[in-house]
């Protein structure tokens, strides 16, 4: 089983996402992880619609595979999904960010309702773009069986237990 990795819109992921790739790498057969366009036009936000054109070519000849992915990356990889560009065994999200959503009125559930592949969704209490309850409400509402929303400690949209991440990656499918 492979693993594709989707970070989240800032370029401060760029490290981040390497760091987990680097911890969760040895899970897998193979690793990508997806480096995005704006992190060098300098545009402040990503841009989905190319982002998911980027994974219809890098993900051609990378299957089986799951995917973990933060915060944006997880709006991606549900984008993505929906329009049959991604078809993984299963998801692992952290930080979905439900005010982004919100924001920019996305149709996140459609996406959502759309799949059948198992997600699990790791979500600070407190984070600021979605508290584990707000989260967790949204998910239910959705009412998909699919999707599993987990409470980690925090007040921050940062996800550095490495442990705690590996730990449920070690619970995707492997083959």
């Amino acid at each position: 089983m492979n693993l594709l990795l989707l970070p989240g819109n800032s370029k401060r992921h760029k490290q981040w996402i390497t760091e987990v790739e680097r911890e969760l790498a040895p899970l897998f057969s193979q690793t990508y992880a997806q480096n995005y366009r704006h992190w060098d036009t300098g545009d402040s936000e990503i841009d989905l619609a190319r982002e998911v054109e980027q994974l219809s070519t890098v993900m051609e000849n990378f299957g089986p595979y799951c995917v973990f992915a933060k915060s944006a990356g997880s709006i991606l990889a549900s984008k993505a999904a929906a329009e049959t560009t991604l078809q993984p065994k299963a998801c692992l999200f952290t930080g979905f960010p439900l005010e982004m959503v919100v924001n920019h009125n996305l149709p996140a559930d459609d996406w959502l309702r759309a799949t059948e592949f198992p997600v699990i969704i790791l979500q600070n209490e407190h984070d600021p773009l979605g508290s584990f309850n707000d989260v967790a409400a949204y998910f239910k509402k959705i009412e998909r069986q699919n999707v599993s929303v987990h409470s980690l400690p925090g007040e921050t949209h940062n996800y550095l237990d490495f442990a705690v991440i590996k730990e449920f990656a070690a619970q995707l499918p492997k083959s």
